[in-house]
């Protein structure tokens, strides 16, 4: 039975190879274990892993060489099955090598790291054969090793083609901020997964910094909000003064968290362009988006209110009076309210003052004199002459009843001089 099973392991039909196994491992015996090491070394993986399964139930001694080979097998399912028989048997890893491909079976990725650069050939095979689960694993244990040769695995895995790796993979590189790496990570800044665009926004940013600022800027406008949030946020972290133009325009964004982090950005980058569109962001209907609005006018300037973009924006803020949003009436009365008492209260202009009245020609003559100089009307000569200086210098007197008196004696002697003409 067991020659007839032997030959059924060389059969070219992998079922019958697997039905093969199933007979030996309920057949049990010394007699079973050659064959079953045979198996471990078949093409297909399900086959192999069949076999380590059958001699971890077997229990044989004889087995433990071929088990510890396949720790190292280029799948990940084969691996796991040789440390689950091996661990049936007894064994233990008789040194850092053996460990460390035991780890890699187990899944203990973190701990593979400990290694250092031993491990990391070890954690490039899992990111090509392992599940998905395992190679994230994997990626996270290179990401926490400093040496250099881990860029290289990490760059090819970013090439596959699944988005939960390449998202994984962009993280690692955030953290590692190599601007060596920046042409690979700008390379999916416009994948077609959004997730995918959305990490390597802040992967770019770390790695390229002010070279990236111009394809962050444009991403200000992708149609995924999440993509936005993270073009924002890494805007905000560069601090590029270049960015402050779109960073204004998103303020209006649909999405509010979009609009917050702008705020903050703003803020960071601290350039008094952005105090207009911050001051309108005084009005935004969500509350999260008002308070970060007022701390980055603060961090801009902490006098805003008083500054000439803040009045160009009254018209604005008076006509949010209007709104049918109760909270952005509400805030735009708070806000003008708050402008009101900013602004410097202007001085009153001070009241014209009166011309003064031109002098006299002669001083006026007091009350008392009046009298004395109407009856020189009757004079002649140089008497009359001085006469009629006087009254016509009364007639600028401050004192009406002077005024009126030179005037009727000044009418007196123009009759007087008529009546004379025509004598």
């Amino acid at each position: 039975m067991i020659w007839w099973t032997y030959q059924q392991l060389r059969n070219r039909n992998s079922k019958s190879r697997l039905a093969a196994i199933e007979k030996l491992a309920a057949a049990g015996g010394r007699e079973a274990v050659e064959p079953l090491l045979f198996a471990l070394k078949d093409e297909k993986a399900e086959v192999r892993s069949a076999a380590a399964l059958a001699l971890g139930k077997l229990g044989d001694p004889q087995a433990v060489n071929g088990l510890t080979g396949l720790l190292r097998d280029a799948d990940a399912g084969v691996r796991s099955s040789a440390a689950r028989s091996l661990a049936k048997l007894g064994w233990r890893p008789a040194d850092e090598a053996e460990r460390m491909s035991l780890m890699v079976a187990t899944g203990k990725m973190p701990q593979v790291s400990e290694f250092g650069v031993s491990a990391i050939e070890s954690l490039e095979v899992t990111l090509k054969t392992g599940s998905l689960e395992k190679q994230l694993e994997a990626i996270k244990a290179l990401g926490e090793s400093d040496d250099p040769m881990v860029m290289a695995p990490l760059l090819e895995a970013l090439q596959k083609g699944d988005a939960s790796i390449r998202v994984a993979v962009l993280g690692v590189l955030e953290r590692f901020s190599n601007p060596a790496t920046f042409d690979a990570v700008a390379g999916l800044l416009q994948n077609e997964e959004p997730r995918v665009r959305a990490a390597s926004m802040a992967a770019a940013a770390q790695c390229g910094g002010a070279k990236a600022v111009p394809a962050l800027v444009k991403a200000l406008g992708d149609s995924s909000w999440e993509v936005r949030h993270s073009a924002v946020r890494a805007l905000g972290v560069l601090e590029d003064v270049s960015a402050v133009e779109g960073l204004c325009r998103v303020l209006k964004d649909s999405d509010h968290d979009v609009r917050e982090s702008a705020a903050h950005a703003l803020g960071r980058i601290g350039d008094a362009r952005a105090i207009y569109s911050l001051v309108l962001a005084l009005v935004d209907p969500e509350n999260s988006v008002r308070r970060m609005a007022e701390g980055a006018l603060l961090q801009i300037d902490r006098n805003w209110d008083q500054t000439p973009a803040t009045r160009r924006a009254m018209p604005e803020l008076t006509a949010a009076l209007e709104s049918q949003e109760y909270w952005v009436r509400h805030s735009a009365s708070k806000v003008l309210e708050r402008l009101k008492l900013a602004q410097p209260e202007e001085k009153p202009k001070a009241a014209a003052m009166p011309a003064p009245e031109p002098a006299p020609l002669v001083a006026p003559l007091p009350a008392g004199k009046v009298p004395a100089a109407s009856a020189g009307i009757n004079a002649t000569g140089p008497q009359r002459d001085a006469t009629l200086l006087i009254l016509t210098g009364m007639l600028q007197d401050p004192n009406p009843y002077l005024r009126l008196a030179a005037t009727e004696a000044l009418g007196r002697l123009r009759n007087q001089e008529a009546a004379l003409s025509t004598a």
